[in-house]
């Protein structure tokens, strides 16, 4: 599903937070008719709950893509979260203990020098379609969410 704006993303999310990937939990791969798609659990700390709320301070997102072999296989347009990477997050709880970035790169902002902006203005050779938010003060872009 695509979304247009903050308040839609954050309509249909189960939690909105603000933290930091601190682990890769594993990488797993399921077999279909055009060949093994790859998934990558990562472990995403919550400095901050904006929305919703989470069980735990640490939960699990789950992305597809992974490092096979030694190289990347991501989607162009969702690049692989990394160990160190801070993001605010709109999260869709799956089954079990898992979470998903809502709309894929456009549930995702990347938080650096305490100013935040969409995948977009980060990748800019991806060709990422979000909501192109570029270096927007961290405290502007959460007020607008818990507005």
């Amino acid at each position: 599903m695509g979304y247009g704006d903050i308040p839609s993303l954050k309509a249909d999310a189960d939690l909105v937070a603000r933290g930091e990937i601190v682990g890769c939990r594993s990488v797993n791969s399921q077999e279909t008719a055009i060949g093994s798609i790859y998934f990558t659990d990562f472990s995403f700390q919550i400095e901050s709950v904006l929305h919703g709320a989470a069980s735990q301070s640490a939960i699990v997102i789950h992305q597809t893509g992974g490092i096979v072999g030694g190289r990347t296989v991501e989607v162009m347009e969702d690049p692989l979260m990394e160990v160190g990477d801070r993001y605010v997050l709109f999260l869709k709880q799956g089954t079990s203990e898992l979470y998903y970035v809502l709309g894929g790169p456009q549930g995702r902002f990347v938080v650096h020098d305490e100013r935040v902006s969409s995948l977009s203005a980060v990748y800019t050779d991806r060709g990422i379609f979000d909501l192109d938010i570029r270096n927007v003060p961290l405290e502007a872009f959460l007020e607008q969410i818990r507005q």
